[in-house]
């Protein structure tokens, strides 16, 4: 914020309200997993990709953050992309030129 840039990660079971026009670090006004009151004591596990982990999309939240798993044991987005279409089959593209 102000210009969004693709850096809000995408979650579930949270609920967050948050208030825009409040400055930076003031803008979330709460947020709870699932119906009970997220715990500022407690630790809470996240699960992410290699690109979000990295800092991409300028997302930085995480790119500090201490891994569970080695990068060695963590597949990244691109190799499980390969092995999906390795495994399926042939993949084809769609066309630059046609509709969605």
């Amino acid at each position: 914020m102000p210009a969004p840039s693709g850096r809000f990660p995408q979650v579930a079971g949270l609920k967050i309200e948050a208030d825009a026009s409040r400055p930076a670090g003031n803008r979330v006004l709460s947020i709870k997993v699932g119906e009970t009151p997220l715990d500022a004591n407690k630790t809470y596990s996240v699960a992410t990709n290699d690109f979000m982990a990295r800092g991409g999309d300028d997302y930085v939240a995480f790119r500090d953050a201490k891994p569970v798993l080695p990068p060695a044991d963590s597949p990244t987005v691109a190799y499980e992309v390969i092995d999906y279409i390795r495994a399926s089959g042939q993949y084809v593209p769609p066309s630059m030129g046609g509709s969605c």
